[in-house]
């Protein structure tokens, strides 16, 4: 369970990291045609936690559609 949570938070960091680089460095976002900002990275980092959720509670859901089918033949 240490491990599963030392990887958790060594990617928020990364992710963190990467994002002040390319704030601080005013790396520019060809889709915007702007320099990323701070709501940039925030909008990005939480998207991919709530996308990781999701994913995540994918595996419930098909054990129960798996057991329907089942029953349904």
């Amino acid at each position: 369970m240490g491990i599963f949570f030392f990887i958790i938070f060594a990617e928020y960091g990364f992710g963190f990291w990467f994002g002040a680089q390319l704030v601080q460095n005013k790396v520019t976002n060809h889709n915007m045609g702007r320099d990323y900002n701070v709501g940039d990275v925030l909008s990005t980092f939480f998207a991919v936690v709530n996308g990781a959720f999701a994913f995540g509670s994918v595996g419930p859901a098909a054990e129960a559609i798996g057991k329907a089918k089942e029953a349904a033949f």
